[in-house]
């Protein structure tokens, strides 16, 4: 490829599907804590290192993944890689520090819960899968913070974080350059065997309902949600769900401007185009 710049990401198997309702929140934990830098490199040091090269990192967290990923110059692919096998294998997690994290994890959760397009699909996953694997929470709250600990953390890793659960991609490289740098920081990795038959509960879609009474951004608006249990990432019906789900839109009431911004779809035609009253309706999907 001619262009500049690539993509090196890393995907691990690994989320809040797998953990316990105690624990569920430790890997957006994680992704909080990616600012720290590490045991070798102090988080000024690690923040000016992705300057100099031009480069930018982001980590998150989902239900069922871990993703870590660097853009930067292609003559930076290996101090990319290199980075992400810093955060992942020595991370600055000292007590006293996770101790400080904790508190900006609160104060940054408490800014996020008062934005409704965050929180309610949160609340609409734990609805549709109580108690069971996608509807475990993502985030920790006031009292699950209390559990997450640098052996927890420590654990985490060394159960998910395994070969056989990790993928390494590379986009505006050449292949055989992503191989080399991938074997660099992660080839003397091996599968551990005491983790390499972990035992995969399968989603249990059980339906119910969730209510309560919460106010986003100061407002009295009343939110809706439904959620139906459709197609997964095997289903042959897959690309069918993805067409209805752009057929079906919307938007706000406040998205003016033609073409491009949903006033075509069915639900900006026939509910917003036609219910003052309704400022925002939208569809959306999570596939697993």
């Amino acid at each position: 490829t001619n262009d500049p710049i690539s993509n090196i990401g890393l995907f691990v198997n690994a989320g809040s599907r797998y953990c316990t309702p105690e624990t569920s929140g430790v890997g957006h934990f994680m992704e909080a804590c990616a600012v720290e830098g590490t045991m070798n490199i102090n988080p000024n040091r690690f923040q000016e290192n992705l300057a100099r090269t031009g480069s930018g990192l982001m980590v998150q967290s989902f239900r069922d993944a871990m993703l870590y990923q660097v853009e930067t110059f292609n003559r930076n692919a290996d101090f990319a890689l290199e980075s992400i096998a810093e955060l992942i294998w020595n991370p600055r997690l000292e007590d006293y520090r996770i101790s400080k994290m904790k508190k900006e994890y609160l104060w940054r959760r408490g800014d996020c819960m008062k934005e409704a397009e965050s929180e309610i699909p949160e609340y609409m996953h734990q609805a549709a899968y109580q108690g069971n694997t996608l509807g475990l929470p993502l985030f920790a709250d006031h009292y699950t913070i209390n559990n997450i600990s640098r052996s927890v953390i420590d654990e985490f890793v060394n159960v998910f974080y395994q070969p056989s659960r990790m993928i390494c991609v590379g986009v505006g490289m050449e292949h055989s350059a992503l191989e080399r740098i991938a074997n660099e920081a992660f080839g003397d990795l091996r599968n551990n065997e005491q983790y390499s038959n972990i035992p995969i509960e399968e989603a249990r879609y059980t339906g119910g309902q969730l209510k309560f009474k919460y106010q986003f951004d100061n407002t009295d608006d009343t939110h809706i949600s439904l959620i139906f249990e459709t197609e997964n990432w095997k289903s042959n019906d897959l690309m069918a769900l993805c067409v209805l789900n752009m057929i079906m839109g919307g938007g706000g009431s406040f998205s003016a401007g033609g073409p491009g911004k949903g006033m075509y779809t069915r639900l900006y035609r026939e509910v917003l185009g036609t219910y003052h009253w309704i400022n925002h309706i939208s569809c959306s999907h999570s596939i697993f």
